[in-house]
């Protein structure tokens, strides 16, 4: 952030996207770290509807062969470069991309897999929470 856009509301905007970002990139990298390591097992509950590692082992983890987790990580690394360049006109059509993907995704666990990730939740959770940024961000663009 520039120290000129913290008193603009685009800057506040910005700031708001950086920090409820931060946490979908860190589940998305534990995640991602988990798909390169597959030996690892995952810390997370197994009780009740919870179980990440059925969730990160099932064949809805995968698309084209590539890890689900890597895409998430890649999601949030450009969306917080994008940040970081002030570049924000792209956000909202990658969130609303990233939408429809976390529908899938969640439907996949809750109806599915009949387990849900609580890692795969929380980046879910923070791309979600990105929509009111990502939109107002765009209004102030114009």
């Amino acid at each position: 952030m520039h120290r000129g856009d913290l008193g603009t509301k685009a800057g506040s905007w910005r700031i708001v996207a950086v920090i409820l970002a931060i946490p979908g990139l860190v589940s998305s990298a534990y995640l991602a770290y988990h798909a390169a390591f597959p030996q690892t097992l995952l810390y997370c509950p197994t009780s009740g509807p919870f179980d990440c590692n059925q969730v990160t082992s099932s064949p809805y983890s995968t698309l084209f062969g590539v890890s689900v987790a890597y895409l998430g990580l890649a999601w949030f690394v450009v969306v917080l470069g994008l940040l970081a360049m002030r570049k924000t006109g792209p956000i909202f059509t990658l969130w609303a991309l990233a939408m429809a993907f976390v529908a899938y995704l969640v439907g996949a666990e809750v109806f599915l897999i009949h387990s849900v990730c609580v890692y795969c939740t929380v980046a879910h959770a923070s791309a979600v929470l990105l929509g009111l940024p990502s939109i107002k961000l765009r209004e102030e663009e114009g």
